[in-house]
């Protein structure tokens, strides 16, 4: 590593990593990436210090380096880091060894491989590994009761993935009694936390809902007219779609005229 003069405050970790010890080295790494510690950004610096905390078997350092090389293509030394950091038990690296093994990037293909290390980060509490294994429980073994209590661990940890997910099972009565009215609640919460299939699914089944209400002539009430104005207006605004604009000046002239609302009614065909 080039002679590089550094400030005061790095100069005692830089001589802790030369020393022997990755902590050290990572940290200089990350004040690299941030432009922390009286050092401006510099990715070559970072890269460095990097390699240099992870040969000293830091499993952060090893973790971040393996996403590196991944990110540029070479899946053989990302592989390379990412066990390294796994054997020290870092979620984040078995969660990025999922990913290899499930696209086959470095190593063969394997589902069943990529699931295990998703497990295994999963069982240490990472949340997106909860959702991931989740997903395999669900859609590989169809284990679907399984599947539902790693969504809920996910969900409660904050992944959106997780909340549409457990909306979709509720919605088919996966694992769970079939339940539309829970399943809107999940896709809301998903949605509310920027989920696009969320957002999507939401309007879906918004627009079929009241598809089927004209299709009965029935009287929405103010709630349901609260709920299908907040939707339509959403899709409308990211999508345009003419039959959501349809649906939405039709909603806005019946909550007007307080009328039902027959199938044929124009716009809503």
């Amino acid at each position: 590593m080039p002679k590089v003069k550094l400030p005061r405050k790095l100069r005692d970790l830089a001589k802790t990593a030369k020393s022997g010890c990755g902590e050290a080295a990572y940290a200089i790494a990350e004040h690299y990436l941030n432009g922390t510690g009286g050092v401006e950004k510099n990715d070559e610096l970072a890269r460095q210090w990097l390699e240099k905390g992870a040969e000293l078997g830091n499993a952060d350092a090893q973790r971040f380096l393996g996403f590196g090389y991944n990110t540029e293509g070479d899946h053989d030394a990302a592989l390379k880091w990412y066990e390294r950091a796994a054997a020290q038990g870092h979620t984040s690296a078995m969660y990025s060894l999922g990913f290899l093994y499930k696209e086959g990037e470095g190593v063969e293909q394997n589902i069943t491989t990529a699931a295990e290390w998703w497990r295994r980060a999963a069982c240490k509490g990472h949340a997106p590994s909860q959702c991931n294994y989740g997903a395999y429980l669900a859609d590989v073994t169809l284990e679907y009761e399984a599947a539902m209590t790693w969504y809920e661990k996910a969900a409660a940890q904050g992944v959106a993935n997780a909340m549409c997910n457990i909306g979709d099972m509720y919605y088919l009565g996966k694992g769970v009694r079939p339940d539309s009215s829970k399943a809107r609640e999940w896709w809301e919460k998903a949605a509310a936390l920027g989920h696009e299939v969320a957002k999507n699914t939401l309007t879906r089944h918004t627009t079929e809902d009241l598809e089927h209400s004209l299709n009965r002539t029935a009287v929405l009430d103010d709630t349901n007219f609260v709920l299908q104005e907040k939707w339509l207006r959403n899709a409308v605004a990211e999508r345009g779609d003419k039959k959501d604009v349809d649906l939405l000046n039709y909603v806005h002239a019946a909550k007007k005229k307080r009328f039902s609302m027959p199938w044929n009614s124009p716009g809503c065909r």
